[in-house]
């Protein structure tokens, strides 16, 4: 007679983890179990539990940008800012290498220029100046000079950490000398002159008032404004900034082109005007009375509209 024998798996033992307490217990729980199991008929070893770890890596980038930030506020605060301060300095340049029928050329680079004219000059031009940087590092400077083909140089640099950079001048040139400028990173105005201008600007404004010889006009980025003029041509393109001319007496051409911009045309009302005005991408708003060939507006934009009106 066969005796059936059946066998009873041993009771699970404990293990003490290391690093626990004595009962096995990690932090407080249950102990950890050493044990076999039973998965689709066959033994698969063992399994321990272990303590997790969770490392925290926010501490130290905070503790590092920290650092970095006391590095950078002490090396700011050891580089004391340097300025460089000049208020109304004057020169006068000699005018004696200038032909007589050809204009006076001035380029400026990062400074706001204001052209005047002066009839008690003869031969010479008056400039002053203003110039105002504060660095922590780098390079400051303002210079100007007349070139050998009279050409007027006026120039300011700053470069490096900057705080502070501001320059401006002053030209003054005699009457009876048309004028060509040039402007680059600043403002050009020109007031009371009666010989011709051509000006241009680069990332800056351009302003005329009060003239009467024949204006040229350009800006690339800044707005073209032209008050009280009595211009028998008027020439203005502008791309990236609107063209307003205000204008005193009735002009035999004015010629305008924008890109990105609105024009505005106030002409006397008395005058009959043939009006070409032709706007891309905006509307043409024509109130002055048409007709004749004596004043001639030609008008074209781009992205902006173009009105042409009698001035109040």
């Amino acid at each position: 007679m066969t005796t059936s024998v059946r066998k009873v798996p041993a009771a699970a033992t404990t293990e003490t983890v290391p690093g626990g307490t004595a009962d096995g217990v990690w932090g407080g729980g249950a102990p950890r179990d050493r044990y076999r199991y039973r998965y689709r008929g066959r033994y698969r070893g063992r399994y321990r539990a272990r303590p997790r770890y969770r490392s925290s890596r926010t501490a130290p980038r905070v503790l590092l940008a920290a650092g970095v930030v006391l590095l950078l506020a002490g090396l700011v605060s050891a580089c004391a800012k340097e300025t460089h301060a000049i208020e109304d300095e004057r020169r006068a340049f000699s005018l004696e290498h200038l032909d007589t029928d050809e204009p006076l050329v001035i380029e400026a680079h990062n400074s706001r220029v204001e052209l005047l004219t002066d009839p008690a000059l003869d031969g010479e031009v008056a400039v002053a100046r203003w110039f105002r940087a504060e660095k922590v590092q780098g390079r400051t400077g303002i210079s100007w000079s007349m070139t050998g083909d009279g050409r007027l140089e006026l120039k300011a640099v700053c470069k490096g950490i900057i705080t502070t950079c501001d320059a401006r001048h002053v030209v003054t040139v005699p009457e009876g000398i048309a004028v060509r400028a040039t402007s680059s990173n600043g403002s050009l105005e020109a007031a009371g002159f009666t010989d011709g201008l051509e000006l241009s600007t680069s990332n800056g404004a351009l302003t005329v008032t009060g003239c009467s010889g024949p204006l040229t006009l350009e800006s690339d980025n800044g707005t073209i404004t032209a008050e009280g003029v009595d211009s028998a041509t008027v020439r203005a393109s502008s791309r990236n900034g609107g063209i307003a001319l205000s204008l005193s007496g009735a002009p035999a051409v004015v010629e305008t082109d924008s890109v990105n911009g609105d024009t505005v045309i106030e002409v006397p009302g008395e005058a009959r005007y043939d009006v070409r005005a032709h706007a891309r991408n905006g509307d043409e708003q024509v109130s002055v009375e048409r007709g004749g060939e004596e004043h001639v507006i030609t008008a074209e934009s781009t992205n902006g509209g173009i009105t042409v009106r009698p001035r109040p």
